[in-house]
């Protein structure tokens, strides 16, 4: 069975070969073909380096097809507009070459091409939405509700959800929003898949625990763990006033903060830090790649992930969840943040409490204390099961499998 996977990232990307690849590779030996879709820049495309055939050689031993779309920035135009003709061209080559039985788009951009394709040829396409880009864009500030660039959007959202053969959503309540919509019908058929996390890849083990702890310095401290972007929606100031209260009741509490950030970004939190009364030697706030994860996962007690509650985050599903749990570490998270309010609630891995409430934040810094001093062995034992009772990569793998099934005897080009 041959299926395109057709992504605007590049195959080499950490979160494509966090959500994407996996799946690719683990499928190959169910006599599925891939052919893997992906826009990159022309240095990758022209280049020799390392990393490109290490990437190459992976795909072809997993039996992955790796076709390069050159990605395009041109001076005054979006780059959607930029990348969409020649996106729209390879893949219509790709169809007429092999054949789909189905393809498979990650995210907005590229089912926005199969869409239009699938008017001039008939075409199954599978819409795995990942989020929703308008509100998205519409949350942070980019794009006015009223605006041109939203609207034609939202249409094209409706147009694309309507006319897919399927479509991929990340928790309940984003099907439950799906199916809200005025133009929801019973025909269409969607599947929840939450973002995954690779078991094997991110674990716990004590002894390494105790290991990194002591090459870090951090063995007679509490760690509170963060890893992530620094922004308004990851609620900077909340973090550090759950610290300050943390620290008042655990003296030796540590805040180490893992992050993408730029170094203007990590100034300013740290300035927030010290401000608030912690000490340089309180916190530490650094940079790591993604290979580098699982052992910074190890080294904390209990780790964050606050966001805004906004519509993006109470259908969301964020990686560093999955991955928190499986590195069996319990997470403290405020409420009406999609599957880690769901998850911490149902699997009691965590602590919720409510934003801009301070005796919620204080119970909650209480409750964290409580569960530290307690058996937090078998909190890391539960962690690791729910992870992998609801966010592991063989359940995703499983889940994308029973999609693919559906066409197995179905042909779609004529």
């Amino acid at each position: 069975m041959n299926i395109i996977f057709f992504a605007f990232e590049s195959a080499m990307s950490p979160l494509l070969n966090s959500q994407g690849i996996p799946l690719l590779k683990r499928l190959n030996n169910k006599n599925v073909r891939f052919s893997l879709l992906t826009f990159e820049k022309w240095n990758v495309i022209i280049g020799h380096d390392k990393k490109k055939k290490f990437f190459e050689k992976e795909f072809s031993q997993n039996g992955i097809s790796w076709i390069k779309i050159p990605r395009l920035n041109l001076p005054l135009l979006p780059v959607e507009i930029c990348n969409f003709p020649l996106g729209f061209i390879f893949l219509a080559l790709m169809v007429l070459v092999k054949r789909p039985k189905v393809v498979h788009c990650r995210a907005y951009f590229t089912t926005m091409i199969a869409l239009f394709l699938s008017y001039l040829v008939k075409l199954n396409y599978i819409f795995d939405m990942r989020g929703l880009y308008p509100e998205e864009r519409r949350c942070d500030g980019g794009w006015e509700i009223n605006s041109i660039k939203y609207k034609v959007t939202k249409y094209l959202e409706k147009k694309a959800i309507i006319h897919s053969s399927h479509i991929v959503v990340l928790i309940k309540s984003f099907k439950e929003y799906i199916a809200s919509l005025p133009y929801y019908s019973n025909d269409l058929s969607i599947s929840t898949i939450p973002n995954c996390c690779d078991m094997q890849r991110f674990s716990f083990d004590l002894q390494k625990r105790d290991a990194v702890r002591k090459n870090k310095g951090f063995e007679n401290r509490f760690v509170l763990f963060y890893s992530g972007f620094i922004s308004k929606w990851h609620l900077s100031p909340d973090m550090v006033a759950f610290f300050t209260d943390l620290k008042s009741l655990i003296q030796n509490a540590f805040f180490l903060i893992v992050t993408y950030a730029d170094e203007m970004e990590k100034i300013k939190l740290s300035e927030m830090l010290l401000a608030s009364g912690a000490s340089s030697h309180d916190f530490e706030i650094t940079t790591a790649s993604s290979a580098e994860m699982p052992e910074w996962y190890l080294a904390g007690d209990f780790a964050i992930s606050f966001r805004e509650p906004t519509i993006i985050s109470r259908i969301g599903s964020p990686v560093k969840f999955a991955e928190y749990l499986a590195c069996g570490l319990p997470v403290i998270a405020n409420y009406g943040t999609g599957i880690s309010d769901e998850i911490i609630q149902e699997r009691k891995v965590g602590v919720l409490f409510e934003l801009n409430d301070c005796d919620s934040r204080k119970k909650a810094v209480a409750k964290v204390h409580k569960m530290w001093s307690e058996d937090m062995m078998s909190l890391r034992i539960k962690c690791r099961k729910a992870c992998e009772e609801s966010l592991s990569l063989d359940l995703s793998v499983e889940r994308y499998w029973n999609i693919y099934k559906s066409y197995l005897h179905d042909v779609f080009i004529e």
